[in-house]
């Protein structure tokens, strides 16, 4: 049923649409929210927070800093802050403001929302080596144009706005390197509760300790979704540290077939002894799509590891079959100009 409101005198007035009978049941909806939002705003939780798509919107905050003992703070804290309104620059920050000035905060929930690629955006940022950082604020030369995602470049400069834009991984161990910070992050926002997940879970099925519409469970109640969004990401990064290891092992093996490895971008002669494994990466995520079972993985986990992770791997594996042909190319080249002086001197 819906119904107009009108406010007057801190009084609410309610106006039907259509007849409505004596007695009959009003539906009043208070929109799509986190529970935190309910609790702070209307005084209760919801236990089953969840939208007829099953989508979850409780959320977490999770702080990200730039770390001051990075060789790169500096230049990182100035890309940190391009573009961010609410700083001044860092030679005119207030005392007040510079020192959380390396720090953001990014609300997450369990989706692939924007907030979620921001918090990834910013997790490579933090993690970027001194050649990745000149790839993602300088101009983009031509071999390295397969790192930056077209939408997210600057038509002008074809380089990475802000902190904000890296949307596509720069490198495997950057990847490696934001997920392993990532993991650290949760580990170090759940330590501050001082119950787990498995007891929250545990209380609110004790109705006598917690009665159902008090103000205890309601608190249980948004605690234990904050918990829950953690551990989803958790669960992320863990799940991305084992594929990204199934797809060094693939490169590693890719690098050894043909007697040649290319490691660094230069080719070292090995035995080929070594027999290759293939479908190891497809093994793994079609794995992950066919289970089923309630323990299996948020697919928002999997389309990252088979769309994000899978095009990195692709990426990883030209580049090495790249060297390997240009290897090939300088050696026959050498070996066409040895016979040539040969023929000579006869």
């Amino acid at each position: 049923m819906f119904l107009r409101l009108h406010l007057k005198l801190y009084k609410t007035k309610k106006y039907s649409l259509q007849s409505i009978q004596a007695g009959a049941q009003v539906y009043d909806s208070y929109g799509q929210k986190c529970n935190h939002r309910f609790l702070l705003n209307y005084g209760f939780a919801v236990e089953d927070n969840r939208e007829l798509d099953g989508f979850c919107p409780n959320e977490v905050p999770l702080e990200l800093r730039l770390s001051p003992t990075d060789p790169l703070y500096q230049h990182k804290l100035d890309f940190w802050l391009r573009g961010d309104i609410t700083l001044a620059a860092p030679s005119t920050i207030p005392n007040n403001k510079s020192h959380n000035a390396h720090a953001k905060r990014v609300r997450v929930c369990v989706s692939n929302n924007e907030n979620t690629r921001l918090l990834f955006s910013l997790l490579r940022t933090i993690n970027c080596s001194a050649e990745e950082f000149r790839a993602i604020t300088s101009p983009v030369a031509s071999d390295m144009r397969s790192l930056f995602v077209a939408e997210h470049r600057s038509p002008l400069t074809s380089y990475y706005r802000s902190c904000r834009d890296i949307r596509h991984p720069l490198s495997l161990n950057n990847e490696r390197m934001s997920m392993m910070n990532l993991l650290q992050i949760v580990s170090n926002a759940l330590s501050k509760y001082p119950t787990s997940l498995a007891v929250d879970k545990a209380d609110l099925l004790d109705e006598r300790r917690y009665p159902p519409f008090s103000n205890q469970r309601h608190a249980k109640i948004q605690i234990r979704g904050e918990k829950e969004v953690l551990y989803h990401f958790a669960q992320w990064a863990r799940t991305a540290l084992e594929v990204l290891n199934v797809i060094e092992q693939e490169l590693k093996e890719e690098q050894q077939r043909g007697s040649v490895e290319v490691e660094l971008g230069k080719g070292v002669i090995v035995n080929d002894d070594t027999t290759p494994r293939t479908g190891d990466f497809d093994s793994v995520i079609r794995k992950m799509e066919e289970d089923e079972t309630e323990d299996g993985l948020h697919h928002t986990i999997i389309r990252y590891c088979a769309d994000v992770l899978g095009s990195l791997r692709r990426e990883e594996l030209k580049n090495i079959r790249r060297q390997r042909a240009l290897l090939a190319t300088t050696a026959n080249g050498k070996s066409e100009g040895g016979k040539i002086r040969g023929n000579g001197y006869c």
